[in-house]
């Protein structure tokens, strides 16, 4: 029957361009890595650049994933916070503002979702404040991008 065997085609051809997908999602997998930082986290890849660190209360909190998140960092006069990749990397910023902020001493404007992304090349980053106070709420750093 012609018509089953089509159908038999179709599925086969799905289901190949699934494993070749997932393969592709193991190997991004395998060569990525995540960092995370908020306020309160203790992730030794994000340094404290320099300036002062201060915090604001987030009301209500902030759910990413499973993690409730209760205070923020704001990014005030000098506040700098500083990291490091040997790999390209992509950059997830969620602010509690619509306020820009500094990445390697460009101005970065947010989104309507307060959120600033981006890919750079390996090296160090500093971020700081922009023109005026950012309220970071975390910060999502995936190395390993290509």
């Amino acid at each position: 029957n012609l018509k089953e065997q089509a159908k038999i085609f179709v599925i086969d051809t799905k289901k190949a361009k699934l494993e070749v997908m997932y393969e592709m999602y193991l190997e991004y997998k395998n060569t990525t890595k995540v960092q995370f930082f908020h306020y309160l986290g203790n992730n030794p890849f994000f340094g404290k650049g320099s300036g002062k660190f201060s915090k604001f209360d987030i009301k209500p909190s902030y759910i990413y994933e499973d993690l409730a998140i209760t205070q923020g960092l704001k990014l005030e006069g000098s506040t700098e916070l500083t990291f490091s990749s040997e790999q390209n990397m992509h950059i997830y910023i969620q602010l509690a503002n619509g306020n820009g902020v500094n990445i390697n001493k460009t101005e970065y404007t947010p989104n309507a979702d307060n959120v600033i992304e981006l890919t750079l090349d390996a090296g160090d980053v500093s971020i700081s404040r922009g023109k005026t106070e950012g309220r970071i709420i975390f910060i999502n750093v995936t190395e390993g991008i290509n």
